[in-house]
């Protein structure tokens, strides 16, 4: 089949009596890798990355979509290729001929003639799924169609209790899986930034939350916002501040900043109180300056009478010292203008 379409997939994929087969979470990675070749021009042959597959098929964990899609690849669906690295985009290499599947499963043989039942469609493909079926049935098969899908159209709350559900049954244990992280923090994305995120954007997020932790993700997303910025950049420059600066948690960030806050304050009020002190009475500074100046010249006199009217500079300065801070300007005034001394 060169040119497949939608709605052939799924009679197909319910005529073999697929959905027994693979459940909810077989379905939901079908359609999603499905959707991803119509967007190729139906190609049978495309990469695409788990963070990217784990978006659009609302899987929680990255070992719950291994496990589907290693089920899906024994039972023929399509053929998987690993990449090298695991930030790298996988291949997949899709087999649209489901009725060969048959091979794989010879007790759906009494299924090959039933009519499409319930479907179970994810909300990322919805409108996808309508779409197709109403371009490409009559409008018997639409109207059936559509009221199905309006019946047993799940949301990403519902999917994903089925998905925990699972893999309590597999793990024996009564508590149900933790949610995504990375699953959780798309949905914030896309409410923030107004649109749903590219698969490239996609990727980026899984990787901050891998490398810095949901909390700190969602910290960060926040103070994005608050500033204008709604790129993944701006945000991964914040999160990189925050690692050099050794801040590894929410709490850590906030007690960072309260010392960080309570320093700066400490400084504006400093600066604040010199600029506020305040000034000297002109009055009273001519008068300190006036009773100064006749210090200086007593003790100028004083050194002169003692010494000579040229008294040796050494002799002069030990005088001077002992009037304190006026020694200075006793010695300005007493050697000024060039005035010759012995040394």
């Amino acid at each position: 089949m060169n040119k497949p379409d939608l709605y052939t997939l799924l009679k197909q994929f319910n005529a073999i009596g697929g959905m027994a087969e693979v459940g909810q979470p077989g379905f939901c990675l079908l359609m999603a890798l499905w959707q991803k070749s119509n967007e190729l021009n139906w190609a049978h042959q495309f990469t695409m990355t788990n963070a990217e597959l784990l978006y659009k098929a609302g899987f929680n964990t990255v070992k719950n979509l291994i496990d589907v899609r290693n089920k899906l690849c024994q039972l023929g669906y399509f053929r998987y290729i690993k990449p090298t690295n695991r930030k790298k985009a996988g291949t997949y290499i899709l087999n649209f001929n489901l009725l060969d599947l048959l091979n794989y499963s010879p007790k759906v043989n009494s299924q090959v003639n039933n009519e499409v039942n319930t479907i179970h469609y994810l909300p990322q493909v919805n409108r996808m799924v309508n779409s197709e079926v109403n371009s490409q049935v009559n409008s018997e098969v639409n109207s059936q169609v559509n009221s199905e899908v309006n019946i047993n159209k799940l949301n990403k709350t519902k999917l994903n209790q089925t998905n925990d559900d699972e893999d309590d049954n597999k793990a024996g244990d009564s508590k149900p899986a933790p949610a995504s992280a990375a699953g959780s923090c798309f949905r914030l994305f896309e409410g923030e930034f107004g649109r749903p995120l590219s698969p490239l954007e996609a990727e980026q997020i899984a990787d901050l939350v891998d490398t810095y932790t949901e909390d700190l993700v969602r910290e960060a997303l926040r103070r994005a916002i608050a500033q204008g910025k709604r790129n993944i950049r701006y945000i991964q420059r914040i999160l990189e501040n925050w690692r050099n600066a050794n801040l590894h948690s929410l709490a850590e960030i906030l007690d960072y900043e309260q010392v960080v806050e309570k320093e700066r304050s400490n400084k504006n009020a400093a600066v604040a109180a010199f600029y506020s002190r305040p000034l000297p009475d002109p009055d009273k500074v001519k008068v300190l300056q006036q009773k100064q100046k006749e210090e200086v010249l007593g003790a100028v006199a004083y050194i002169r009478y003692t010494l000579g009217k040229n008294p040796p500079r050494d002799a002069a300065i030990r005088l001077a010292q002992g009037y304190g801070e006026l020694a200075g300007d006793i010695l300005a005034e007493l050697f000024r203008e060039g005035e010759a001394c012995n040394t």
